[in-house]
C-alpha cells in the first residue's frame, strides 16, 4: 500500500467515525424530541427522555470539547477554541521540549537498546537468506563510488580526513598504538620470515663479492684462500644466525621478537612513534605525512581501478564482502563478547548522540512544525488523532446516557 492510499484510507476513516459520532449524537436528539410530544407520558417514556437528554449533552459537550481543538465550533470565535490554530507556535514547542526531556534520554535510551540487543537482531538479518548478498552489493557501489572519482578529488578528500586526523592528539596517538601494532605483527609473524629468507638469498648470491671485501680488507702477507675461507666462515656464520631467525620457535627469534617488542612498547607510550608520525610542531609535519598516506592510498586505488573494472574480479570482490557479512553475522549471534561488544558500542554512541544533540534535535521538531502551514498542519494532525477522537464523542454520548438513566431510576427510587 503506497503513502497516498494510506493518507486516504485514514481520511476516509475519519470520515466514517464523523458520521458514525454525529449519527449517535442526531438519534438521541430526535428521541428527546419525540418523548416531547408525548402528553402525559409514563414513567417508561420519562426514563428514555432522561437518557437520551442526558447522553445529548455528553455528545454536545464532547462534540464540542473536540471541535475547539481544531477550529472553532459553527464557526463562532468563542475564546479559546481553535487551539492548534491560535496556539501553533507554542504546542510545536511544547511538542519539541517533550522530545528533548523525555524521549531523548540518554539513560533511557541505552536502556532501551539493552532490550533491543541490536546485535542480536543485525546478526539475526545478516544470516538471513539474501541479505547479505544485499549488503555485499551496497558496498560494492560504494567501492565503485571510491575507484571511479577523478583522482585530484579523491586525493583532496583524503588529505583533509588524514590532516583532520593526524591533528587531532586522541586520533594521533591511537595512530601511534596501530603502527606499533603494525611493526609488531610484521616483526613476529611470517613477514618478517619471509624478509629473512630473502636476506639469505641475496648474500647467498653475492658470497663472491663478500670474499672479495674480506680479501681487499685483510693483512697483504695473508694468502687468497685464507681470505676465501674467513669469507666464507663470517658467511656461513651469519647464514646459521638468519637460518636460526626465519624459526618462529627458536630462541633466537624469541630474543629477538622480545627486544623489538619491548623498544616499540617504549616508543609507543612514550609518545616517541606518535612524535615520528606526526612531528612535534604541528600542522606542517602532519601535513607532510598526510601527503604521504594520500599519495599511498591513491596508487592503491589507481592499482584497483582497472581490476574491479573486470568482470571476473568484480564478482570475486563483491563474493568477498558477502561472505564478510555473513561472517560478521553468524559471529554476533554465535560470540557473545563480541555482541556484548557491539551493543556497549552502539549504546555508548547514541548516548553521545542524544546527550550532545537532544537540544538540536528538539529545536529541529518545534520549528518544522511551526515552519508547516497551520491548515496543512491542523490536517494532518487531525487525519491522525481524529478518528480516536470520534470514539470519544460516541463514549461522551453513551455515557452520559447511561448517567441520565441511572439518574433518574435513582430519584425514582429514592421519591418512591
Amino acid at each position: 500500500m503506497t503513502a497516498m492510499t494510506e493518507d486516504q484510507g485514514k481520511v476516509l476513516r475519519l470520515a466514517r467515525l464523523r458520521r458514525a459520532a454525529t449519527g449517535v449524537l442526531a438519534g438521541l436528539v430526535a428521541v428527546f424530541l419525540i418523548t416531547l410530544t408525548i402528553s402525559d407520558p409514563p414513567g417508561w417514556v420519562l426514563f428514555i427522555r432522561a437518557v437520551a437528554e442526558a447522553g445529548m449533552v455528553g455528545g454536545l459537550a464532547d462534540w464540542f470539547a473536540v471541535t475547539a481543538i481544531f477550529r472553532h465550533p459553527l464557526g463562532i470565535p468563542i475564546p479559546h477554541t481553535a487551539l492548534l490554530r491560535t496556539r501553533k507556535d507554542e504546542a510545536a514547542e511544547n511538542i519539541g521540549k517533550f522530545i528533548r526531556d523525555y524521549i531523548l534520554v540518554p539513560d533511557e535510551i541505552a536502556g532501551n537498546l539493552a532490550r533491543v540487543n541490536p546485535a542480536r537482531v543485525i546478526g539475526g538479518w545478516l544470516v538471513e537468506k539474501g541479505n547479505a548478498a544485499h549488503v555485499a552489493e551496497l558496498l560494492m557501489a560504494g567501492v565503485d563510488n571510491v575507484l571511479t572519482r577523478d583522482a585530484p578529488e579523491l586525493r583532496t578528500e583524503l588529505r583533509k580526513l588524514v590532516e583532520t586526523l593526524l591533528q587531532d592528539s586522541d586520533k594521533s596517538s591511537a595512530l601511534g598504538r596501530m603502527m606499533a601494532e603494525i611493526l609488531r605483527g610484521g616483526l613476529g609473524g611470517a613477514g618478517f620470515s619471509q624478509v629473512v629468507v630473502e636476506l639469505e638469498a641475496h648474500i647467498e648470491a653475492n658470497r663472491a663479492d663478500i670474499t672479495q671485501l674480506v680479501h681487499d680488507n685483510s693483512r697483504w702477507w695473508i694468502s687468497a684462500p685464507v681470505d676465501r675461507q674467513v669469507a666464507n666462515l663470517i658467511v656461513d656464520a651469519v647464514l646459521s644466525l638468519l637460518e636460526d631467525l626465519r624459526n618462529p620457535e627458536s630462541d633466537s627469534r624469541k630474543a629477538f621478537e622480545g627486544r623489538v617488542f619491548d623498544v616499540l612498547k617504549r616508543l609507543e607510550t612514550s609518545g616517541a612513534l606518535n612524535a615520528f608520525l606526526v612531528g612535534p610542531d604541528g600542522a606542517s609535519d602532519a601535513d607532510r605525512l598526510a601527503g604521504q598516506i594520500t599519495e599511498a592510498i591513491g596508487e592503491l586505488f589507481a592499482t584497483l581501478r582497472p581490476q574491479a573494472d573486470e568482470k571476473g574480479a568484480r564478482a570475486e570482490i563483491e563474493a568477498a564482502l558477502k561472505r564478510a557479512a555473513e561472517r560478521l553475522g553468524r559471529g554476533l549471534l554465535d560470540d557473545p563478547a563480541m555482541a556484548d561488544s557491539l551493543n556497549a558500542r552502539i549504546a555508548s554512541v547514541a548516548e553521545d548522540l542524544a546527550h550532545r544533540h537532544r537540544d538540536t534535535i528538539g529545536g529541529y521538531v518545534a520549528a518544522t512544525l511551526r515552519n508547516w502551514d497551520t491548515d496543512l498542519l491542523i490536517e494532518r494532525f487531525e487525519t491522525e488523532v481524529g478518528p480516536d477522537l470520534q470514539f470519544v464523542r460516541i463514549n461522551g454520548a453513551l455515557l452520559g446516557a447511561m448517567i441520565g438513566g441511572g439518574i433518574f431510576a435513582l430519584e425514582r427510587l429514592l421519591g418512591g
